[in-house]
């Protein structure tokens, strides 16, 4: 083994290919998930299908903040003591 350097393997950077073939037919399986997603939300008591669709928001939209926590995080004050 070499000291200091690496001499064999993947390059940086390089996606490992099992990762890839994983990622590849799983994208797959949700996309066809997706196209069949009204008509199981349809069958699905109101609540159940509220939770799903609750779940699948955050990837769609990003949460937004509340006026009152943006004007909390404004007042926060750290300070900063040398002694410790």
């Amino acid at each position: 083994m070499a000291k200091g350097f690496k001499t064999g393997g993947r390059r940086a950077g390089q996606p490992n290919k099992l990762t890839a073939e994983l990622r590849e037919i799983l994208g797959e399986i949700v996309k066809q998930q997706l196209l069949n997603l009204p008509e199981l939300l349809s069958q699905m008591e109101a609540k159940d299908a509220a939770m799903i669709l609750e779940k699948f928001t955050g990837y769609v939209m990003p949460k937004m903040e509340s006026e009152e926590a943006a004007e909390l995080a404004e007042q926060v004050i750290i300070q900063v003591h040398k002694d410790l």
